[in-house]
């Protein structure tokens, strides 16, 4: 879709440098940014990086297990909006993490939703994503 150089500062002092780029505004969707130091992307002379990222109007803010989903600029409550949950937890039999389909839930004339928690016999070894969707986005 677009394409850009942005030159960085040479450091040689073998310290972490962070840095941010602006990228001009994207409509809502998934998107994937591709980067390299060479500008034709030759792996074999290059490093190359991706980040898979998501622009959307959709936000929510919470205060422990109530959620507001709300539109990003006008603040105006999302009524109706999808919410899937999904659950990480640590497998101690595979020594790996696994994610799991949770409960799933529509907000109410508020945007908001309560979110219940599994039973699990350590409810402190999982954590929760949420997968929200609006109108064709998500977040």
């Amino acid at each position: 879709m677009r394409a850009w150089e942005q030159p960085l500062p040479t450091t040689n002092d073998l310290q972490e440098h962070s840095t941010e780029i602006k990228v001009d505004a994207l409509s809502p969707g998934d998107y994937l940014l591709l980067a390299s130091t060479d500008e034709n992307f030759d792996p074999k002379k290059s490093l190359l990086g991706a980040r898979l990222f998501y622009v959307s109007n959709i936000s929510y803010v919470n205060n422990g297990q109530n959620y507001l989903v709300l539109h990003r600029e006008t603040g105006q409550p999302l009524v109706n909006a999808g919410v899937q949950v999904w659950e990480q937890k640590y497998d101690y039999k595979t020594s790996k993490q696994t994610k799991e389909k949770a409960a799933a839930y529509k907000t109410d004339q508020h945007g908001f939703f309560e979110l219940t928690r599994a039973k699990t016999p350590n409810p402190n070894n999982s954590n929760y994503t949420l997968d929200i969707s609006y109108n064709g986005e998500r977040l």
